[in-house]
């Protein structure tokens, strides 16, 4: 057997040990260059980023596009907050900045809605805004606390909520309802009611409430109190027990849709000619246009009525060829909203983020900006986060308009 002898061994293992680090010093030395050019592209790269984000303030809404709170709320709400936002910037009221909505459709559905806010999130935004659904709001609460952001909701909250850091309740679950209350419940025609309330959602026996307390303040009776389910389709039975109670006034919390097969079933079944129907601050359109004819004359109470005169109603009718709702003035004053923070945290020169507008929002109430193009009158927040507004009264004509109640 041949013999390698050690020296040579150590001798060409040397030589190729040169070799092979002679090479890697030079992928070495191209990595580097490489990184470094790598390095510098992202940081001109997130440079322009952050130059354009310095310029915008991003607002993620939290839309309701589709689903049951589609028609009544959330498309009306959607139209409200764009035309809010292109009102903001074409006021100057943020100088450089500029308002800018990012749009994910919830599809009117929790885990949805938790699932785009979450998405949200991984885009750094901070802000956010929502239409209608209780539910979706107090699934959203925990997060936006945790996360030290701000959240508008167009829900219902009243004097008695519990406050959440970060979270806002634009609509006034208690004044409007409450005043509607004492309005009807001051009259002798609709002094006996049956409270007919949606016991699956929490938002609705809230307003009910309000009502009632309004209701028998001023010395109305309550004679009778059933509980309905959105799911429901044959009110037969309700219809039964609401007649036995002989009231002058059926007063429905409830969906739009909901109330308008209830009001159908009653005409139909005869024996409320004389019996007013009358609706909470959810009821819209839809009441009317579920129930058509049989709703005519049907009162209900409203967070905002609109003025034919406005500009904010005159534009809006032109754009969408309909009255705004106050779905649609809610999301039109949330922009303001947002603005009347920013321009004061803009002004102290803090950063533009949720955490910072949220702390701002006790002072937007009394600014100038909100003076000058807020629509809700009397708009103050309270120390809970909740709204606080009159509201008003209106009825549904022939046609199917709303006309304001003197």
């Amino acid at each position: 057997m041949n013999q390698i002898t050690p020296g040579w061994s150590r001798r060409r293992s040397a030589g190729h040990s040169n070799v092979n680090v002679g090479r890697r010093s030079r992928r070495k030395q191209i990595l580097g260059i490489f990184s470094v050019l790598l390095a510098l592209m992202l940081l001109v790269a997130c440079g322009s980023r952050s130059a354009a984000n310095e310029n915008e303030l991003v607002v993620g809404h939290l839309a309701h596009l589709t689903g049951a709170d589609a028609g009544p709320y959330g498309l009306p709400y959607r139209n409200g907050l764009d035309m809010g936002v292109e009102a903001v910037n074409a006021s100057g009221v943020l100088g450089d900045v500029e308002l800018v909505v990012n749009t994910k459709d919830v599809g009117s559905e929790v885990p949805s809605a938790v699932t785009q806010y979450s998405q949200f999130r991984n885009e750094d935004i901070s802000v956010f805004v929502s239409p209608s659904s209780t539910p979706i709001r107090m699934a959203l609460q925990p997060y936006v606390e945790s996360d030290d952001v701000m959240l508008f909701s167009s829900t219902v909250g009243s004097k008695d909520a519990e406050a959440v850091r970060g979270v806002y309740v634009l609509n006034d679950g208690s004044t409007p309802d409450t005043n509607f209350g004492m309005r009807l419940g001051g009259q002798q025609q609709t002094n006996r009611a049956v409270v007919v309330t949606d016991g699956d959602n929490p938002a609705f026996k809230s307003l009910a409430t309000s009502f009632k307390t309004g209701y028998e303040e001023a010395g109305g009776q309550i004679a009778d109190q059933v509980s309905i389910s959105a799911s429901d389709s044959d009110f037969a039975p309700v219809v039964t027990k609401i007649r036995a109670s002989r009231p002058n006034l059926v007063l429905i919390s409830s969906l739009s849709e909901t109330a308008g097969n209830l009001i159908t079933q009653m005409a139909q079944s005869g024996g409320f000619d004389d019996v007013l129907f009358a609706g909470v601050t959810s009821w819209q359109k839809q009441v009317f246009q579920t129930a058509g004819p049989a709703a005519t004359g049907s009162e209900y109470a409203v967070y905002w009525a609109a003025d034919p005169e406005g500009d904010f109603e005159k534009s809006f009718t032109a754009k969408y060829g309909e009255t705004p709702n106050s779905f649609a003035a809610s999301g039109y004053q949330a922009a303001w909203l947002i603005a009347a923070a920013a321009s004061l945290a803009t002004e102290n020169g803090d950063p533009l983020d949720g955490k910072t507008l949220s702390e701002y929002m006790p002072e937007v109430a009394k600014t100038d900006i909100i003076a000058q193009h807020g629509i809700y009158p009397e708009w103050q927040l309270r120390e809970n986060g909740t709204a606080s507004f009159a509201g008003a009264a209106v009825e549904f004509a022939s046609d199917g308009t709303s006309d304001v109640v003197k």
